[in-house]
């Protein structure tokens, strides 16, 4: 799929996959990339990413997600880590360097059985550090 209409899937799917929604079409390089937050929002270094502005660590269900108002609101799902103690840095103003990772979920829940596993798209973190106290500032990169 491509563009719009793989923006599109994920609006329908929203966070049953991880996806990120926004109303804005990524830019050719996302595209290539496979990143899922727009140029405006991250910028990629080498192999890794890091958000442009600050980020929050949310709970959902059982599970730890990363959220950041830039181009709508994206919640995205964060590898499960033994580096990081997620807990601790729920409702934080973070910066956040990472990787963008595919994971097989199994055990999805379907309508009809057999129910094959599902392969979404993660952030891994490599990095967290407090974002400045100025909405303004945005992520100062160290």
């Amino acid at each position: 799929m491509r563009g719009a209409r793989r923006y599109e899937l994920c609006v329908l799917l929203g966070l049953l996959q991880g996806c990120a929604a926004g109303d804005v079409a990524p830019s050719a390089e996302h595209e290539r990339t496979g990143a899922v937050l727009g140029p405006r929002c991250e910028r990629r270094l080498d192999s890794v990413y890091e958000t442009l502005l600050p980020a929050a660590v949310e709970t959902l269900g059982n599970r730890h997600v990363l959220t950041l108002s830039c181009d709508g609101v994206h919640r995205i799902y964060l590898n499960p880590s033994e580096s990081f103690a997620y807990s601790a840095l729920v409702g934080q103003r973070l910066c956040v360097r990472y990787r963008y990772v595919e994971r097989r979920e199994p055990q999805v829940p379907c309508v009809v059985a057999p129910c094959p596993d599902v392969t979404e798209r993660v952030l891994d973190p490599i990095a967290f550090w407090p974002a400045a106290e100025s909405a303004q500032e945005g992520c100062r990169h160290p």
